[in-house]
């Protein structure tokens, strides 16, 4: 028992300190935006483009977590005569995980839960809708100098063209806010 409670106390004291270190090395508010390109999961498909806003907050040093709003236009051609055009919205609850702290390169991993809105339309023929799901994504990338770099899997369910509307995306941009604090006199003799 003896054993369990030092354990407890040591796990504590650790997350007390990661907490504190998130506060003294960098700024916990941050906002992600940029763009991308797309690739759909089905047969026939071309690519479509990605626009992406996301607010988060430092709760650690390695763990951030923010929501996710993310547009993204894709294509399928059914035949080499017409083809159906697929908005899909996103509102997705992300947490990545940064496995350098103290470097300006940091590479993470993250997830996201939420709702996919699907807005399906063609002129040619009587196929329009929308559906929304449940669903997920999976990243990796890494942070450098505001930079950001994000490889992601999306899986957003079906259209109401029961076609699989999953994807795969590459997104650049930047952020606002987040960097490292800038040490002061003050600040230095406080964290010694």
């Amino acid at each position: 028992m003896k054993n369990l409670s030092l354990f407890l106390i040591g796990i504590c004291l650790f997350f007390a300190h990661a907490s504190i270190n998130a506060q003294t090395e960098f700024q916990p508010f941050r906002v992600d935006m940029g763009f991308g390109w797309n690739k759909a999961f089905w047969s026939n498909t071309g690519s479509g483009v990605a626009l992406y806003f996301e607010p988060k907050y430092a709760v650690t040093p390695v763990l951030n977590i923010g929501v996710k709003f993310e547009g993204d236009l894709n294509s399928r051609n059914y035949t080499q005569t017409w083809g159906l055009r697929q908005w899909i919205g996103s509102c997705l609850a992300t947490a990545d995980y940064h496995f350098m702290q103290n470097s300006d390169l940091r590479l993470f991993a993250g997830a996201g839960l939420g709702v996919y809105h699907i807005s399906v339309y063609n002129d040619a023929i009587p196929i329009s809708g929308v559906a929304n799901n449940f669903g997920a994504m999976l990243r990796v990338g890494f942070d450098v100098n505001h930079f950001r770099l994000a490889l992601a899997y999306n899986y957003a369910g079906k259209d109401v063209a029961d076609c699989n509307t999953s994807f795969f995306s590459i997104t650049i941009g930047g952020y606002l806010g987040g960097g490292k604090k800038k040490m002061t006199a003050t600040s230095l003799s406080a964290t010694l």
